[in-house]
């Protein structure tokens, strides 16, 4: 090729190549920059958006379940609590339960809205304390006496307690009560005596001793004719029972 053709081809080509424009690195790395951040914040939206959707079909499942579970735990509470209820209603001085028996006594006189009503179970309760050492005496067995011992004499002084705190007229009618059921207490343990167990002597004894001071303090609340006169007749009549005691009348029955 003769020389001056073969400048004028490199001219050429000289020619061509700075004409000719090559891709920009900084450019496209940009670009691509671009789109993978694009890429990536359209993925991330997308999983949002999908986690929310679970979350949101999820929410009632769990809330019912949580709810179950709620009432679940409520219904084993009540249920343990009214088993147990049932267990300790004839538990007796000598047995584990006593002390559940007892509970569920005090719980109920706290749900009381009156001091008149937390005396009636108060004698309510002695009567079954009552009940008991009657038990306890027939078993020939004196375990457990020193808590019977302690609870009737709780029954006793507070029931005494809250009369004394009332000035009412059935507040009066309910200390004569109170003073016939010590009556018939003082002689169903005097008819108890004898044949108890010897374990059985002291607490027994110390008994006696806490339904007479509370019945004599009842004997002079309400004067010894009228409560006497009152245990005679079982309330009826017009007679000396019937007259007016520190500014309340005894109640007449028809």
């Amino acid at each position: 090729m003769r020389k001056g053709k073969r400048k004028e081809l490199e001219r050429s080509a000289d020619a061509f190549l700075a004409s000719f424009q090559g891709p920009n690195a900084g450019e496209r790395l940009r670009e691509f920059g671009a789109q993978r951040i694009w890429a990536r914040a359209t993925s991330e939206k997308g999983a949002k958006l999908g986690l929310g959707a679970r979350r949101a079909h999820r929410s009632p499942a769990i809330a019912r379940h949580v709810l179950l579970t709620v009432l679940l735990v409520m219904v084993l509470m009540v249920s343990s609590v009214t088993g147990a209820y049932a267990l300790s209603y004839g538990a007796q001085p000598d047995s584990s339960l006593y002390g559940v028996r007892i509970f569920f006594e005090r719980a109920r006189i706290a749900l009381t809205v009156s001091g008149l009503e937390d005396a009636r179970l108060e004698m309510e309760y002695s009567q079954r304390r009552m009940d008991e050492l009657e038990g306890m005496v027939s078993r020939g067995s004196g375990e457990g006496a020193d808590r019977w011992l302690a609870e009737y004499s709780r029954n006793i002084e507070r029931a005494g307690a809250f009369l004394a705190a009332a000035s009412t007229e059935e507040a009066e009618s309910l200390a004569l009560r109170f003073h016939e059921m010590l009556d018939d207490q003082a002689r169903r343990m005097e008819g108890l005596r004898d044949g108890g167990p010897p374990q059985l002597a002291e607490s027994l004894e110390e008994a006696y001793g806490v339904c007479g001071q509370e019945r004599e303090r009842m004997r002079s609340r309400c004067g010894v004719e009228s409560c006497e006169g009152e245990s005679a007749t079982n309330g009826a009549g017009d007679g000396e029972g019937g007259k007016e005691r520190g500014g309340s009348k005894k109640p007449k029955t028809p």
